[in-house]
């Protein structure tokens, strides 16, 4: 990328208009557009301003560097190594992410390889032969945690918005005791060899009960916490696939 490439890219990395992009700088709209089109170069010291805003070095910005997408590249050929090499597991990288590495040089242990669990005929499934993605995440929020995505199989849980292949993070549980669950949280649960995606209660006779957000799907109740195993806790949903429509 030459110089008013990469102005644009980091410009478009903010969703800045040129307009207020040249506000920002204290710039003029004019002189801002003519950089990006390459038509001008800037003088040193706008050179400068430009470079401290962004935080990045002049060299970047004049493209006498690669030293972002080397670093880049590493990194990511360090994830694909940790990969079977046998699977057609993809990887991906977050734009935000990724430009992060490019611009910043995040460092590689500030970041995390997050499974990416599918759902197999319908049903979910933790086997490690059912990911069909690995996914970078920022790991300042997942301190000594494990996590995964799932993939949601149905609209079970479409009142809390997860709905039919939404992508749900979870974070790794092993709960045995039911004093340990938080009442009403949602978990992925595994009852009788299949994972279900509910909130739990437990009532007064110590009956817990699987429930879904959706009158199609009848809460699950369950007389013994040894019936069952709580694998998860939900944490966000990242993906919902009727908000891109």
């Amino acid at each position: 990328m030459n110089f008013g490439e990469r102005l644009r890219f980091l410009r478009n990395e903010l969703d800045y208009s040129l307009r207020k992009m040249a506000d920002e700088l204290d710039i003029s709209f004019s002189a801002l557009g003519k950089y990006e089109r390459n038509e001008h170069q800037p003088d040193f010291e706008t050179l400068e301003k430009i470079a401290d805003y962004f935080d990045v070095s002049i060299d970047w910005l004049l493209g006498r560097t690669q030293e972002g997408y080397d670093h880049a590249i590493r990194i990511i050929d360090n994830a694909v190594e940790k990969m079977d090499p046998n699977s057609e597991v993809e990887l991906y990288i977050p734009p935000a992410i990724l430009n992060e590495m490019i611009l910043k040089n995040i460092d590689e242990s500030h970041l995390s390889l997050i499974p990416v669990y599918g759902a197999a005929n319908g049903m979910l499934n933790l086997s490690e032969s059912n990911i069909i993605q690995y996914e970078f995440k920022h790991n300042q929020d997942m301190p000594e945690e494990s996590f995964f995505y799932i993939i949601s199989p149905d609209d079970s849980m479409k009142g809390s918005n997860i709905v039919k292949d939404s992508k749900v993070l979870c974070r790794s549980l092993d709960i045995v005791d039911k004093k340990n669950l938080e009442e009403g949280k949602i978990y992925l649960v595994s009852y009788q060899n299949s994972l279900y995606i509910r909130r739990v209660f437990v009532n007064n006779q110590d009956q817990i009960t699987l429930q879904a957000e959706n009158v199609q799907f009848p809460p699950i109740l369950i007389h013994n916490m040894s019936d069952i195993n709580i694998i998860g806790q939900v944490q966000s949903v990242e993906f919902n696939p009727n908000e891109q429509k």
